[in-house]
């Protein structure tokens, strides 16, 4: 039994160097596979959100970034998030609001682009808050723009409000 790993390791010792190259090739191989089994276009769903097309109305699904974004069909598109009562379900879900950053917020972060991590954070001047999608009101947070009210409005006991990561 003893036999067999010690004439392995003796042939593996012997050609070491076609080993190596095998070992190397075999690795890279691996890795390019990774490499181009994902598309560009693959961002996990944790780091996607829903997006609406101001002219179209149509959602869709983006990697998360700071909105407005451009639509595949080429238009300023606000980021949407959904609600729903108790439930994500078809029936429970809903819009809850639109949020994007103002001309001028965009402006700054085009100029600056270390303020790109600012926007991000709470309370970055510019932030845009929506109930329709139409009419648009600045403020710190959702809450500041009466979103929460709004949203609260829409939910009765039992069921609660929650936040939805599914879209349509």
């Amino acid at each position: 039994m003893t036999e067999l790993p010690t004439r392995f390791r003796d042939w593996t010792n012997r050609y070491s160097a076609p080993v190596t190259v095998l070992c190397l090739v075999v690795l890279l191989l691996c890795g390019a596979t990774l490499f181009w089994s994902k598309s560009a276009s693959s961002v996990p769903i944790e780091h996607q959100a829903w997006y609406r097309d101001s002219v179209t109305g149509e959602t869709f699904m983006a990697a998360e970034q700071l909105p407005p974004i451009v639509s595949p069909a080429g238009n300023p598109s606000a980021r949407v998030y959904y609600y729903g009562c108790g439930a994500c379900g078809d029936d429970d879900r809903f819009v809850g609001y639109y949020y994007k950053l103002s001309d001028g917020a965009m402006r700054r972060i085009a100029e600056n682009p270390q303020l790109e991590a600012a926007a991000w954070g709470p309370r970055f001047p510019g932030r845009m808050y929506s109930l329709d999608g139409e009419t648009w009101v600045e403020a710190p947070d959702p809450a500041s723009a009466g979103v929460g009210a709004a949203l609260a409005k829409r939910c009765s006991a039992p069921n609660y409000l929650r936040e939805c990561r599914e879209g349509p």
